[in-house]
């Protein structure tokens, strides 16, 4: 009760097109773990296995009353599922600055009371939220969240 897993920075990767009504499955595993912080990949697949996305997520381990990093008991790790880093994530070649786009989409919001946990941590699940916001604002279809 006195500590908590802080989303540090997660990456997102589209693999293919899920609609509405889709049966989708969602695999979760940790991949690394280093004194305060863990690395978890996902996987988010039809249920016919053809892959729709790929994520990557690091969590700092956090004292809530220091509000400062600490490290986790080895305890609570134990059971968590453990595998290498998902295959079908990409690594993407840095790519030559494009110039600006003449009106390019912005999105300025301030984090909600309801969209913040206990600590005052932005709740991870509003993070996809305001991707999917974003995206009906800007043609992009590739994000990264720090």
């Amino acid at each position: 009760a006195g500590t908590a897993w802080v989303l540090r920075s997660m990456a997102l990767q589209r693999c293919g097109a899920a609609a509405h009504g889709d049966t989708l499955i969602t695999t979760s595993w940790v991949s690394d773990q280093q004194r305060v912080r863990m690395w978890t990949e996902y996987e988010i697949r039809h249920a016919t296995g053809a892959p729709v996305a790929v994520g990557r997520a690091e969590w700092v381990y956090v004292d809530r009353r220091r509000q400062m990093p600490r490290s986790p008991d080895p305890v609570l790790l134990t059971d968590w599922p453990r595998a290498d880093a998902s295959a079908l994530w990409q690594d993407r070649p840095i790519l030559p600055a494009l110039d600006p786009a003449p009106d390019p989409a912005t999105m300025t919001r301030r984090v909600a009371f309801y969209e913040a946990t206990a600590i005052r941590h932005t709740n991870n699940t509003v993070y996809a939220q305001w991707v999917e916001e974003a995206a009906r604002l800007a043609p992009s279809f590739s994000y990264h969240i720090t």
